[in-house]
């Protein structure tokens, strides 16, 4: 939430999360998120894995790939949004617009 706090709310923001099974279906954890989700942000989502506490179940972080994969998704969203409103686009737009 800190950093919810110091984000420029105009910028899209994407979140990875990482916690254990219990913190990550902790009630006020989805109403976090819908909070979070309601200003902008989107989510990778969690994995099923053997967390850091040593238990399995849901609530570990994606993998790289998985979180490169969702970047590269968003990006392809707003390239498309921008070619239909028939919009000059170059690489330093997009990232400028969406980083």
């Amino acid at each position: 939430t800190n950093v919810t706090r110091a984000w420029d709310y105009k910028k899209p923001m994407i979140c990875c999360l990482a916690a254990n099974t219990q913190m990550y279906q902790h009630p006020i954890t989805s109403l976090q998120m819908d909070i979070v989700e309601n200003w902008g942000a989107t989510y990778v989502p969690v994995v099923y894995k053997k967390l850091m506490c040593g238990e399995s179940g849901p609530g570990g972080m994606a993998s790289t790939v998985d979180i490169i994969a969702h970047l590269e998704r968003k990006i392809y969203q707003k390239a498309t949004q921008y070619k239909k409103m028939n919009v000059g686009l170059t690489m330093f737009t997009l990232l400028n617009t969406f980083l």
